[in-house]
């Protein structure tokens, strides 16, 4: 007797609670035992354009008086579908903007109803949590509380389908709604998925608060090794979030709550995986010659120093841990230009040495990977001219990657200098014209100007000069860059010279602007000059904003580029971790 082989058992489809009738489907009246009336084909098209279609248009709409026109003597119509989705009115006004509506329609619905499921299974609680609207969740819970605990696609929480889609307000509004301590319907499987799509979100608060409530952290977070590792390896890709080392003051204000909320949920992390794990990060962390890219490169490679350095603290060693490719997280910092990264090498001591003579799989030093002069000065001078297992020196390397770059950037300058070089030769004809026709002429008998003992046109004549000798230099700076042969040596001095060229044409229109108003203080004595003066300002205010950031751009890559590896204070070591 052959052996039967056992059916196999399909998945069975979530049991959800959908509305108990459709007017896009025919059924009949047994569905709904109530409403004594058998739908047939032509009925039904009838209904939709009727009924299901003005229900959608003044659900979504928020049209009261509409709603309750349908509706009248036939509430049932709010518990059908009246989607393809199966949602029910109630579902659409949830993702409306209505609150007055919403709170009238739920008035007008039973518990029951409201906590119907669409096809993907979500409530309009569900719904009003991805759309992000809390005002709509304030009033759908205040009727029914008990629909924050109701699952909804993909079986998740209001709460986490909030997080899932980013609305950091309707997160933070569905977790204080919860009652403390913690439901013990909820398992932690569940929490730990909205901890981790709290992060996702740039929750750090939210998920700060759920790590200080749950009752078993080692549960959430550090029992599970491959929830430590999604954890930490969304955390290492969010650089935004713990920002760079030294932000903007402005930018400062307005982060430093984000940053120190990432920083703290980080560090509380950290210790929680010392307290469960000890020191053995090497499971946590991923063994760096099975996998591409472990949670440290991965940071490396994003430039979070931020994350490295609360790694460091109590994890040392990670410094000298490789990838597949046999690069250090120094390595990957050069590759990717993070200098934040890279500068911690000068906290390290003779280490350092150690680091920038590990050589990788195709024989590439730390020098091949940048060739940039900083990095020159801290490798060894034998790797200077050592080549690869394809017989390329850093320099070959250098020039190969950067040819592209010098093509592009001999185009810019040469477009940027011929537009510019236009205005200073204007401002420069302008100048020399302006000496020969000065406001009110010259003397016929003595030959001097006629307000030659004017302060004011002293000033006008000096300002005149001015325009004139910057508007010059300018032009003889835009020349120089014009006769270059832009290869790889001229490109250390042509960012020079076209700050330089910028700069006096810059100050060449404002002198000549300047002189422009002077003129009228040397001709007429009442207020005309003053309202001129003030207008000439606004050409010269909208000039400078937009020449700011390409003079700021030059002046980094002339002078900011010596600074780059050097760091000012440290980071690493600056202070015994605390916990």
């Amino acid at each position: 007797m052959n052996p039967t082989t056992p059916p196999v058992q399909q998945p069975q489809a979530p049991n959800y609670n959908h509305p108990c009738g459709d007017l896009l489907d025919a059924f009949t009246s047994n569905s709904d035992p109530a409403i004594n009336i058998k739908f047939n084909s032509e009925l039904l098209g009838r209904d939709y354009i009727d009924i299901a279609i003005p229900l959608y248009r003044a659900s979504i709409a928020g049209d009261w008086h509409e709603l309750a026109r349908l509706i009248k003597h036939r509430e049932h119509r709010l518990s059908y579908s009246i989607t393809k989705n199966k949602e029910t009115a109630l579902h659409i006004a949830a993702m409306g903007q209505s609150t007055g509506f919403l709170k009238k329609l739920v008035n007008q619905m039973s518990k029951k109803d409201m906590a119907l499921q669409n096809v993907h299974g979500n409530t309009p609680l569900c719904l009003a949590a991805i759309s992000g609207n809390v005002g709509m969740a304030k009033i759908i819970l205040e009727k029914d509380p008990s629909m924050l605990t109701t699952r909804g696609d993909k079986d998740m929480m209001p709460l986490c389908l909030a997080a899932l889609h980013g609305n950091h307000d309707m997160v933070t509004f569905l977790y204080h709604k919860l009652p403390l301590p913690m439901d013990p319907a909820w398992s932690d499987n569940d929490w730990y998925q909205i901890f981790l799509r709290c992060i996702e979100a740039d929750c750090f608060d939210v998920a700060l608060q759920i790590l200080k409530d749950h009752r078993n952290k080692s549960k959430l977070i550090s029992e599970e090794k491959q929830n430590v590792r999604e954890v930490m390896r969304e955390l290492a890709q969010k650089r935004n979030a713990f920002h760079d080392i030294r932000p903007h003051p402005i930018k400062r204000i307005f982060t430093s709550a984000q940053t120190s909320e990432a920083t703290q949920l980080l560090k509380n992390i950290l210790e929680q995986i010392v307290k469960e794990h000890g020191h053995d990060f090497d499971d946590i962390f991923g063994d760096s010659y099975s996998q591409h890219q472990t949670i440290f490169h991965i940071a490396a490679k994003t430039g979070n120093a931020k994350f490295l350095i609360e790694l460091l603290h109590l994890f040392p060693d990670l410094i000298w841990k490789i990838n597949n490719q046999h690069h250090t997280i120094f390595h990957i910092a050069v590759k990717y230009r993070h200098k934040s990264i890279y500068n911690l090498l000068y906290e390290i001591g003779s280490m350092k040495d150690m680091i920038t003579r590990l050589i990788d799989i195709e024989d590439y030093n730390m020098l091949h990977l940048a060739a940039l002069l900083p990095i020159e000065a801290m490798v060894p001078p034998s790797y200077r001219k050592m080549k690869t297992k394809w017989g390329e020196t850093p320099h070959d390397i250098f020039t190969k990657k950067h040819k592209q770059l010098c093509d592009e950037g001999e185009r810019w300058i040469k477009s940027t200098v011929n537009q510019s070089m236009v205005a200073a030769a204007l401002i420069s004809t302008i100048g020399f014209s302006v000496a020969f026709s000065i406001p009110g002429g010259y003397n016929q008998n003595t030959g001097f100007p006629m307000f030659h003992q004017n302060k004011v046109f002293i000033i006008y004549v000096v300002l005149d000069a001015l325009s004139f000798i910057l508007s010059s230099v300018s032009i003889l700076m835009f020349l120089s860059i014009m006769t270059s042969r832009f290869s790889e040596e001229d490109f250390l001095e042509l960012p020079r010279k076209l700050m330089l060229g910028q700069a006096t044409l810059l100050l060449s229109i404002f002198t000549v602007m300047a002189a422009f108003s002077v003129s009228f203080f040397v001709t007429f004595h009442n207020k005309l000059p003053i309202l001129i003066g003030i207008l000439t300002t606004i050409p010269v205010v909208l000039l400078a904003g937009q020449q700011y950031s390409l003079l700021i751009n030059a002046f980094r890559s002339v002078y900011g580029a010596r600074y780059l590896f050097k760091p000012k204070r440290n980071m690493l070591y600056y202070k015994n971790p605390r916990f």
